[in-house]
């Protein structure tokens, strides 16, 4: 998944915030699939059906999710709306690797 659709989901999610659509806390999960070391030095995850993403695209899309956010939020709001984002992943197969 692109980082500018990402972005572009925070955004929207933003906009919900500010237009009374969306609350003011909450939680966002990006769920990837199975963790997987890709080579030697580099961890990832499958991407349900797609190719495999690192840890650092993982980053990546966690960071433009909630920069899309930042960027829309009206700064009437930014005291009292929190978001967390965080990435999941899962543990099945009980084998990682």
């Amino acid at each position: 998944m692109s980082t500018s659709f990402l972005h572009d989901k925070g955004c929207s999610v933003a906009n919900d915030v500010d237009g009374g659509d969306a609350p003011k806390q909450g939680i966002v999960i990006m769920d990837y699939g199975q963790p997987k070391r890709l080579d030697a030095n580099t961890w990832g995850a499958s991407a349900f059906g797609h190719a495999t993403v690192t840890t650092g695209e993982i980053r990546d899309a966690l960071e433009a999710w909630g920069e899309g956010f930042h960027a829309c939020l009206s700064s009437a709001n930014r005291p009292n709306t929190l978001y967390r984002i965080a990435a999941g992943t899962s543990l099945l197969p009980r084998r990682v690797g």
